[in-house]
């Protein structure tokens, strides 16, 4: 039976747009769709005009706070929640978050985690050892900890890899400098598509976490690109020359560098030496699914996953033609 009740964090975010009109279109019409957010009304302003509304139960709150999340959840009955959280708090909030699904009587929760393997001892050590990144730790740890308590919820965990959304979070650069900060190297990423991973939660959610319980879909490319190869597809696709930040030393300082200047204070330092360490262990190990990993995605999917270089060539064509 298809969940009455689906808790949805950070709904207003890039995977929150499209997985919401999805779930509308795909589950029966008494389902709700329960959105907890700290602004009713810019997560209202978020949704386009002709969304139906009419089963979106929109509470505002704060997630980090257990007691409240715990509240709502009883209130609203909920059966299903997709759990999607990041910020400098992240694991604390997670942590707490986990404990009021349990209290509340959840029975399924679709973590959103990242690509790669974070539960076998030598997977856990490799993620350790390779990635510094606090940002990708923190998935390390939450994956642990669905492993081995015993929650008497049902889990799936979805891990995304690179987002194609992420070639356009600079776009002014991209347009203006002809500049892609992000330092990807040439051991090559896997990338992934918004749709794509709100395609897997929609279909863990419905699986209720009878085939797919305790288990990790890894979404994105089989075929994992370089930093030139990206480099190329955007010159093509947008008539002019491209370049990445470099995967060397003055590359990754000039990254960290461009964060610090978009976040005022100490936070833009925190978030940029953050993400630096991030494009490091991509720039040294490459990252992306292998071939058993998306084997079950697709199976998940019923299709291969989205194509990279044909989102780019749109992308670029819409571009060129917003800047006419």
């Amino acid at each position: 039976m298809p969940p009455k009740s689906i808790l949805i964090t950070s709904a207003s975010g890039n995977i929150g747009r499209e997985l919401i009109p999805l779930l509308l279109s795909t589950t029966p019409s008494d389902t709700t769709l329960v959105l907890p957010t700290s602004s009713s009304a810019r997560l209202s302003s978020s949704f386009p005009p002709t969304l139906d509304k009419t089963r979106l139960s929109v509470v505002e709150g704060a997630v980090s706070d257990p007691t409240w999340l715990e509240s709502i959840c009883t209130a609203h009955a909920v059966e299903s929640v997709f759990l999607n959280l990041g910020g400098q708090d992240e694991l604390f909030t997670t942590m707490g978050a986990l404990d009021a699904f349990s209290r509340a009587g959840v029975k399924h929760v679709v973590y959103l985690s990242a690509a790669g393997e974070f539960t076998s001892p030598q997977g856990v050590a490799a993620m350790l050892a390779e990635w510094a990144s606090a940002s990708v730790v923190v998935k390390v740890a939450v994956e642990q900890r669905l492993w081995y308590a015993a929650y008497p919820f049902k889990w799936t965990v979805v891990g995304p890899t690179l987002f194609f959304e992420n070639d356009i979070r600079t776009k002014e650069i991209l347009l203006g400098q002809g500049w892609m900060p992000e330092p990807l190297g040439e051991r090559g990423v896997s990338r992934v598509s918004c749709k794509d991973v709100a395609r897997v939660v929609v279909k863990s959610l419905e699986d209720g976490g009878e085939k797919l319980g305790r288990r990790k879909v890894n979404v994105g490319s089989l075929r994992r690109y370089t930093g030139k190869e990206i480099e190329e597809l955007w010159s093509k696709a947008l008539g002019r020359e491209i370049r990445m930040g470099n995967g060397d030393a003055e590359g990754l300082k000039a990254y960290e560098q461009h964060w610090a200047e978009v976040i005022p204070g100490t936070a833009g330092r925190a978030v940029g030496r953050d993400l630096e360490m991030m494009c490091r262990g991509w720039i040294n190990n490459g990252f992306g699914p292998n071939e058993d990993e998306y084997r079950l995605l697709r199976a998940v999917l019923g299709k291969e996953a989205d194509d990279y270089e044909t989102w780019v060539a749109e992308t670029g064509k819409q571009l060129r033609e917003e800047s006419k």
